[in-house]
């Protein structure tokens, strides 16, 4: 019997099951797209033969590999976060976060990491194909967790990103050395010195 097709979608684990499939050498053809129809993983064929006599083919593991992009970069300080309006942030640190459409295809993602902003704010991370968000975080700076990526190319995309500079007070005392309270002392905030 020829030209029948067999069709699967692996459950939460990657299982899939087969039934009813013609004796002979059949072609397997594997791969994987999120809701949205991007391929997330490297699409992939392999013959196997079929069997109901010694050896029949019962398990048949495959491997796909993930497709991924490079996404590139600079952090900084939105326009108007004065003193540090439109300035590069060294050291903030991006992370990818999978949206759901993305967990469906990724039961444990491959790609969960975190990189941290070079000196000139700049960064590299290597993402998945398909929308997703990044969490941006930095001390000094609010943190956005939603800036949405839309990435449906291996071959790199670039995201600037904004952070708003948030503002704390300092309270304290200016003393004696015995402890009591200087009335009429000047406390002055300076440049960073860290």
């Amino acid at each position: 019997v020829d030209n029948t097709e067999t069709i699967d979608t692996t459950d939460s684990d990657g299982e899939y099951e087969l039934t009813d499939v013609p004796v002979g050498v059949r072609e397997l053809e594997i791969g994987a797209e999120d809701k949205a129809g991007d391929a997330n993983y490297t699409a992939t064929t392999q013959e196997v033969t079929v069997s109901t006599t010694t050896p029949s083919v019962t398990d048949e593991d495959f491997q796909l590999d993930r497709i991924t992009g490079e996404l590139n970069g600079t952090v900084s300080a939105s326009v108007g976060s004065d003193p540090i309006d439109n300035e590069s942030i060294a050291g903030a640190k991006i992370k990818i976060i999978h949206n759901s459409a993305q967990q469906d295809i990724i039961a444990n993602p491959d790609i969960n990491q975190e990189v941290t902003a070079d000196e000139n704010g700049d960064y590299s991370i290597e993402v998945p194909i398909g929308d997703f968000n990044l969490a941006v975080t930095q001390d000094g700076f609010e943190k956005n967790n939603s800036v949405a990526i839309d990435n449906h190319s291996s071959g790199g995309t670039k995201q600037d990103l904004i952070l708003d500079a948030t503002f704390s007070d300092l309270t304290g005392f200016v003393n004696t050395t015995d402890n009591k309270g200087i009335r009429g002392a000047t406390v002055t905030v300076t440049d960073d010195t860290s």
